[in-house]
């Protein structure tokens, strides 16, 4: 089978560096404009067909996930390069096709939008860029049995430094993420892409909370507006569904309030939308196998 194909009933496992590094929730191969002449997957024997530039490996993933993952994750940006491979497997564990990777680095990672009020699950994810891929017909082996588990959106904290009583209100937090641009160019007569690091950039950081409770957020607000920037720091923790476990915290640098305004609906919410300079992501003992 074609490890290039798309799999509607697979399952994606992740290996870094020869060591299985756990299960994924979701994974998007890219595609390589390359013909596959047999199973060993070298690139030698295609010549001129090898291509310039790879797509990015996008991943999901929640706990379940080895700590070398988790702390591969939380260096983007410090460009560490890895090799590993995302090993396609059906319903019984066995090996369908892998992509192998070679000098890899995580480019963007990106966080669920959180709320109390729901009962849904979500996932964190990543984008992988290699210098190199190799496709491969799955050698048949089965793995052991892991679990892929997302997060519950309605688990969380949220401290921000100075306003713990406005933040423990927070009743939401919208999706935010961090990623880089990569440069790439090709070298040597096989043209062989290299990537290497770009400027980083961030989303913003916007948060909801009952208008009974931002009085700090909207002094804040209007404090910047008057005297100047006034950053703070801020953790957000996910936890369990019980709220006794914490499985993983972020925490924001330089947090800065950009704008606050009131929703019209009768129940009366504020959103407060804020920039930061930098996140660090931090797996804990709960979220790893």
């Amino acid at each position: 089978m074609d490890p290039r194909t798309r799999h509607t009933h697979a399952f994606f496992l992740l290996e870094l560096d020869n060591k299985l590094a756990g299960k994924l929730t979701a994974a998007e191969l890219p595609a390589a404009n390359v013909q596959i002449l047999d199973t060993s997957g070298d690139f030698s024997k295609v010549g001129s067909k090898v291509p310039k530039v790879y797509g990015d490996i996008k991943i999901k993933f929640g706990t379940g996930m080895s700590r070398p993952f988790y702390e591969w994750v939380a260096s983007s940006g410090s460009w560490i390069r890895k090799d590993g491979a995302i090993v396609i497997v059906d319903a019984k564990m066995t090996e369908v096709s892998r992509i192998e990777f070679y000098n890899a680095f995580v480019t963007s990672f990106s966080a669920p939008g959180l709320d109390k009020a729901s009962k849904s699950t979500a996932s964190f994810s990543a984008d992988i860029k290699p210098e190199h891929l190799i496709y491969r017909a799955g050698s048949g082996n089965t793995f052991p049995a892991v679990s892929a588990n997302e997060l519950s959106v309605s688990s969380f904290g949220f401290v921000i430094s100075g306003m713990e009583k406005d933040s423990e209100a927070v009743t939401k937090v919208e999706p935010f993420g961090v990623g880089h641009n990569v440069t790439s160019f090709s070298v040597g007569a096989e043209r062989r892409p290299v990537i290497e690091a770009g400027r980083a950039t961030t989303s913003n950081l916007a948060v909801v909370l009952p208008l009974a409770s931002a009085e700090g957020m909207i002094k804040w607000a209007k404090q910047n507006l008057e005297r100047g920037d006034v950053p703070k720091t801020a953790v957000l923790e996910y936890r369990s569904r019980n709220r006794k476990i914490t499985y993983f915290s972020v925490e924001f640098a330089d947090l800065s309030v950009l704008s606050t305004s009131i929703s019209t609906e009768a129940t009366k919410a504020v959103r407060a939308e804020m920039s930061f300079s930098s996140i660090k992501f931090s797996p804990h003992s709960g979220a790893t196998v």
